[in-house]
């Protein structure tokens, strides 16, 4: 128990700190080792994703699209509340 109440020498404190350095350094050129691997390969296939989707929207000229709504709630059907009629009153 005594060692916890020891106050820590200035070379164990350097020693701490630059263990710290380097383990951050460390983490830091892994993560970077680990993007410039997978990154391409997720960006790559984010772009065929959009692509794909793209495709089907592309239309040849002259070529006509209908799109019906019919069936959807429209925002009219919300109870905003109930409207009260006001008069004005001159002093």
């Amino acid at each position: 128990m005594k060692f916890l109440l020891t106050p820590i020498s200035k070379n164990c404190r350097t020693m701490f700190l630059l263990k710290v350095i380097l383990f951050f350094i460390v983490i830091y050129w892994a993560l970077k080792s680990i993007g410039r691997i997978f990154l391409p390969i997720l960006f790559n296939q984010a772009t065929q994703r959009v692509n794909k989707q793209n495709s089907y929207k592309q239309r040849k000229e002259g070529e006509i699209t209908i799109h019906f709504e019919g069936d959807h709630p429209t925002k009219k059907d919300k109870k905003v509340g109930e409207y009260v009629d006001y008069e004005e009153i001159k002093d």
